[in-house]
């Protein structure tokens, strides 16, 4: 089965690390040491293994290169160094003598300037790296473990530090293979060459949910968001009783800024909200869908060199799952649904696709009242796979979001086997069962279902 995560911006070893830093493995470790280069560990001891990230490293590369920080002495100034040193080599230079004596005079400048920074770097207040959680009480760690400071939720049941272990920093798969979001990230997410941390508490009984909090690295809470409001769907109103079920940091602006993708749902019924804040923590986007948020990608569909934004999961009123769409600038409104479960506060949805897909004869007996869309994955080639929580078919979809094939997995076809012995079920697996499934997938253009893939037509017309 596909992963349902991408790791392409993860590093995983110090020998990956220092490939991609071109430098050997013994200068990284220094670095970190030195200079603070951002690397993470599993447990967060010293000994464990290491991993890092493409665009942490980028971030603290470009710090040096602009001299943000003690830049005197740091990997950033090997190259004007070595500059320096070949042009006082080509002996048929006209200034050779000059720039000798400059050098003289610069070499022991540059080596105070290198002491002093290093003295600054240690005696400077740790940076923030790993945390733990006793009772109601988050505490912040730096790498060698030694305590920053505290920030009490006063939430009694706050779950506990396993918790936010399987979900730190990276999106993993959970022990059905779904994607687990985020809900303690710790990096730069404003390009201040400060890393700020944000968690969003979470209780045991899933209620008193205080929202996400954005924290500086010295502990000043930056901003705080609480999500949920009450909303109309139908002819009920439902209270303002909304978790957050996870969250992902992307730069989808292509600005160095990165956008906080919240996945919450509603407790106990069926709305769910995707929520845009920027790193400042103000809301750009919010898109209820009635049914849960099960994952999200970035792809540019349309080759403008600009990622719309993906969302799957699934739709309760059709009982299957879902996929839609979204200009990453214009996120808003609500799913396509009937009277009965329409969001009456929140308009029309400003999706640019909204697909749902067919459910097969093996799931409607194994899970009669709903199907949904588990993960999310696109694929090298540009294609989108998607697969179904139960029956685990995969969906292959172009660019263009087209049905290109279905596939089922090892464990559709036994399970098929086991219902077909049993009498349940009389369907035969060949090419005609999938191609009356690839028909099966329906496109909202606007004002009704089709199973010709369209876009949604009123989307330009909403737009403000």
């Amino acid at each position: 089965m596909p992963s349902n995560s991408n790791n392409q911006g993860l590093l995983s070893s110090w020998k990956e690390i220092a490939d991609y830093l071109s430098c050997d493995e013994r200068t990284s470790r220094r670095w970190e040491l030195e200079y603070g280069l951002p690397v993470h560990r599993m447990e967060g001891a010293a000994k464990s293994r290491v991993y890092a990230y493409k665009e942490e490293l980028d971030t603290w590369r470009k710090s040096r290169l602009n001299g943000n920080e003690a830049a005197a002495g740091t990997p950033a100034l090997a190259p004007s160094l070595e500059k320096r040193e070949g042009a006082l080599a080509a002996k048929d230079h006209p200034h050779q003598g000059k720039t000798k004596k400059i050098l003289l005079w610069f070499i022991p400048l540059a080596a105070i300037i290198v002491a002093a920074a290093v003295l600054l770097i240690r005696s400077s207040p740790g940076q923030p790296a790993d945390f733990t959680i006793n009772g109601s009480t988050l505490t912040i760690l730096d790498r060698k473990g030694k305590r920053l400071w505290d920030f009490d939720t006063k939430l009694q049941t706050l779950c506990p530090e396993k918790e936010y272990r399987g979900r730190f920093q990276i999106r993993r798969p959970d022990e059905k293979d779904q994607p687990l979001f985020p809900q303690f990230v710790i990096r730069d997410i404003n390009q201040d060459g400060k890393v700020e941390l944000l968690f969003a508490p979470k209780t045991n009984d899933e209620y008193n949910n205080p929202g996400l909090y954005c924290f500086s690295w010295s502990g000043e809470i930056q901003w705080h968001y609480r999500p949920g409001r009450e909303l109309q769907f139908g002819a009920h109103v439902y209270s303002a009783e909304y978790r957050i079920l996870g969250f992902e940091l992307s730069d989808i602006k292509n600005d160095g800024c990165q956008e906080v993708f919240i996945i919450t749902g509603h407790r106990p019924q069926s709305p769910s909200q995707l929520i845009v804040l920027d790193c400042q923590g103000k809301v750009s986007g919010e898109f209820t869908n009635w049914g849960r948020f099960q994952d999200i990608a970035y792809l540019d569909l349309d080759r403008d060199g600009k990622k719309e934004v993906l969302v799957a999961g699934v739709n309760d009123e059709y009982r299957t799952g879902f996929l839609a769409a979204f200009d990453s600038s214009d996120i808003r409104g609500s799913s396509p649904q009937t009277e009965n479960a329409a969001c009456k506060d929140c308009g029309a949805g400003s999706e640019r696709y909204y697909l749902i897909f067919p459910r097969t004869d093996v799931d409607e007996i194994l899970a009669p009242d709903k199907e949904s869309i588990e993960s999310l994955q696109i694929l090298q080639n540009g294609q989108v796979q998607l697969c179904t929580a139960v029956s685990n078919i995969f969906f292959i979809l172009d660019s263009q979001l087209r049905p290109m094939d279905i596939q089922g997995s090892d464990s559709f076809w036994l399970r098929h086997r086991e219902l077909r012995a049993a009498g349940k079920i009389s369907s035969v697996l060949n090419d005609a069962y999938y191609e009356n499934l690839k028909k099966g997938v329906l496109y909202w253009d606007g004002s009704q279902w089709t199973s010709t893939p369209t876009m949604n037509r009123n989307r330009e017309e909403r737009k403000p």
